[in-house]
C-alpha cells in the first residue's frame, strides 16, 4: 500500500504532482521496475511456450499423456502474462508522470506561472516571493515587457 499512500499524496497538491522530486524517484522506480518486470514476464511467457510445445512433442513419442508435462508449462506461460500486464501497467504509470511533468513545464512557461527558481507566482506579481527575481522587465516608456524580453515591445529600446 506505499505506492498508492505515496500517489495518494503526490494529488494532495496537483500543482507539483508530475515536477516534485517524489514524482521524479516514483517515475523512475515504475518505468525501471516495470521494464525489468515486462522483460522477466516475456522471458516467462517464451519459457512457458516451448516448454509446452517440448511436452507435446515428448508425448507424442512416448504415447503416454502425463498431465503434469502440460501444466506446469501452462502455470508459467500464465504467469508470465500476469507479470508482463502488470509491469505494461506500471510502465504507463511512469510514463503518464513524464508526461505530465513535461506537460507542467510547457504549461509553467507559456503560461508564465512559476519564477525560474520554481515558486509559484500569480499573474499580476511583478516580483517572485521566494527569490525576489523580477518577473517583468519595465521600460522607461511604461510598458511592462516579459522578463526574458531584451527590447521594449512599445517602443523598442532596449531593456536594462
Amino acid at each position: 500500500m506505499k505506492l498508492l499512500d505515496t500517489i495518494k499524496e503526490l494529488n494532495a497538491n496537483i500543482s507539483d504532482v508530475a515536477t516534485s522530486e517524489k514524482a521524479k524517484k516514483l517515475r523512475k522506480k515504475l518505468l525501471v521496475g516495470g521494464g525489468i518486470g515486462a522483460g522477466v514476464g516475456i522471458l516467462m511467457v517464451l519459457a512457458g511456450f516451448i516448454l509446452f510445445m517440448t511436452a507435446g512433442d515428448s508425448m507424442m513419442e512416448s504415447m503416454s499423456p502425463s498431465m503434469s508435462s502440460f501444466i506446469f508449462p501452462m502455470i508459467i506461460f500464465m504467469l508470465g502474462g500476469i507479470v508482463t500486464t502488470v509491469s505494461i501497467f506500471f510502465i504507463k504509470a511512469g510514463l503518464t508522470i513524464l508526461i505530465g511533468g513535461e506537460s507542467s513545464k510547457f504549461i509553467d512557461k507559456t503560461v508564465n506561472t512559476r519564477c525560474e527558481c520554481g515558486e509559484s507566482v500569480k499573474e499580476g506579481d511583478k516580483f517572485c516571493p521566494k527569490c525576489g527575481r523580477a518577473l517583468r522587465k519595465t521600460c522607461s516608456c511604461g510598458k511592462v515587457n516579459e522578463p526574458n524580453a531584451e527590447y521594449c515591445s512599445e517602443c523598442g529600446k532596449k531593456l536594462v
